[in-house]
């Protein structure tokens, strides 16, 4: 039975996707304006000539770098909206389909991950998917660009990339972005894939109204190299083991298995369920065959598949870890911090 379509949809991780964008956290540095000859046009077609943001110049959210001569009359800056050194989104495509190449190393992003309230994919409807790199840095960069859509076989398709750290120090930063994705035509099951190898899946609502998702991940599948695997209609597993680690500046859910056979780790979903006193932490994961392996022996393995799970609300409280309905481990926070199982 494919757990990933029936655990709980993939919490609307989407952001308006054909475009290309470049997320960074603000940090002081250099500021910087638009390069001779070019402006910042916003979605009506007007140029803002007056923006800065630290270096190299980027233009802010829902505008895009071009020059004066392909964006409309000037206007100066907005009386309100983004301030000028916001610098955690980029340019909306064009609306000829032209994308500015990507810059930066392609790495595979590792999980989407969506805030409270958790967004919802609409049909025709743009919206943000936030993902996480296994990386940190004292400044990170990323970008995320669209590379396909194909209504037919539903499938969405990203390229992520990881930029230098420019900057000097010893704070571990956790990278993240978000891509822009439009509308996507047809209500369904889609199959995100993510620098070429299938992640996980994401429903598409036909029309808006209905429940909010609620705030949760979905850490992308193994990529097992072989390209006509059904990667994301794996099975859940039972781990033998449930650990809180630290990753990257962020605490994951750590399943263990100590007998592991011929399989490849599939989508890791989770979701927060708030209460009064902090909340449940649901988990599960799947995994699938590889179609390119061939016999399986009858050898066995220690296995580790790490979690991501939602930032969690500020301040004090105890959160119960649920691992296929069963409760495993617990997470407390702020004065509750000591009640934390580290391992069941």
């Amino acid at each position: 039975m494919g757990w990933s379509c029936r655990f709980v949809p993939w919490l609307a991780l989407c952001a308006s996707l054909s475009g290309c964008l470049r997320s960074h956290t603000v940090y002081d540095g250099p500021r910087c304006r638009a390069p001779a000859g070019m402006v910042c046009c916003n979605e009506a077609d007007l140029a803002e000539t007056d923006w800065e943001s630290l270096c190299p110049f980027e233009c802010p959210i829902h505008r895009r770098l071009v020059p004066a001569s392909e964006c409309g009359p000037s206007v100066g800056l907005p009386d309100a909206g983004v301030p000028p050194m916001r610098r955690d989104a980029g340019t909306p495509p064009r609306p000829d389909g032209g994308e500015p190449p990507l810059s930066c190393e392609p790495v595979r992003a590792i999980a989407g991950c969506s805030p409270a309230p958790g967004l919802v994919a609409v049909r025709d409807i743009p919206f943000e998917v936030p993902y996480r790199m296994d990386a940190c840095a004292c400044c990170p960069a990323t970008e995320c660009q669209v590379t396909g859509i194909d209504p037919d076989a539903r499938v969405l398709s990203l390229t992520t990339t990881l930029c230098d750290d420019l900057c000097d120090c010893d704070e571990c930063n956790p990278v993240v972005g978000a891509c822009a994705v439009p509308g996507l035509p047809v209500a369904g099951n889609w199959a995100v894939h993510v620098n070429g190898a299938p992640g996980v899946i994401l429903p598409v609502r036909d029309a808006p109204g209905g429940p909010a998702n609620p705030s949760g991940c979905g850490t992308f599948a193994e990529d097992d190299g072989c390209g006509s695997s059904d990667v994301l209609s794996g099975d859940e597993w039972d781990p033998t083991s449930v650990c809180l680690r630290e990753r990257q500046g962020r605490t994951v859910v750590e399943l263990r298995h100590d007998c592991w056979r011929c399989l490849y780790q599939g989508p890791c979903l989770s979701y927060l369920v708030p209460d009064a006193r902090g909340g449940e932490i649901h988990v599960g994961a799947s995994a699938y065959p590889g179609a390119c392996d061939g016999v399986c022996d009858d050898g066995c393995f220690s296995t580790v598949r790490d979690c991501e799970i939602p930032d969690l609300p500020p301040g004090d409280g105890v959160y119960r870890i649920i691992v296929n309905g069963t409760r495993r481990a617990t997470l407390g926070r702020g004065a509750s911090a000591m009640r934390t199982t580290y391992c069941d």
